[in-house]
């Protein structure tokens, strides 16, 4: 320890030696300006942002799914709606949720999972045709307060899904169960 506090003070002292009034002081460099925040927003080494991806029509389907279970599980048939505003059945179904919940009635229910995607069948009218393995949930319901309650075993079904893409969106056309 006393070496080091010698060594410093041995150090100083030359260093406080070696300056006299006579020599000029030591020029120090002159300090850039800061970079603004601008500055590098406009880098070129900046990579471009990426747009999204498009939603593929088994993302959409996925989706849909989604939408359709939350609206059992909620009465809230608003967003199901918006991406099926042409599909007769859906709206159907949008229908019996809203009328079981204006009743004061309910559904219990996972609702449906897709398990795989097993085609992409073609398109007919301009419209995309999938096929899937989809697992449904056992539901239990009441069609209205204080009604007795009913229920569907559910199990697994497989269904084709007709979609299309309006504009940068997806739409629900139909959807339909078929023979196993």
């Amino acid at each position: 320890m006393r070496r080091t506090l010698t060594l410093a003070l041995v150090l100083t002292g030359l260093f406080l030696v070696g300056c006299s009034e006579d020599d000029p002081p030591p020029a120090l460099p002159t300090p850039s300006p800061a970079p603004t925040v601008g500055a590098f927003a406009e880098s070129d080494d900046a990579e471009p942002t990426a747009e999204p991806e498009p939603e593929t029509a088994k993302e959409f389907i996925r989706r849909f799914v989604a939408l359709q279970n939350e609206m059992q599980i909620t009465g809230e048939t608003e967003k199901y709606r918006e991406v099926s505003a042409s599909c007769a059945n859906c709206l159907d179904l949008a229908e019996r949720v809203d009328a079981i919940y204006d009743s004061g009635g309910s559904i219990d229910t996972l609702g449906w999972t897709i398990k795989r995607f097993v085609a992409v069948t073609g398109t007919k009218r301009g419209h995309q045709m999938v096929r899937a393995i989809v697992i449904s949930a056992p539901t239990r319901y009441q069609q209205r307060h204080g009604a007795k309650e009913k229920s569907l075993q559910g199990g697994t079904l497989v269904e084709r899904f007709e979609v299309e893409l309006e504009g940068a969106a997806w739409q629900m056309h139909e959807y339909t169960e078929l023979a196993q």
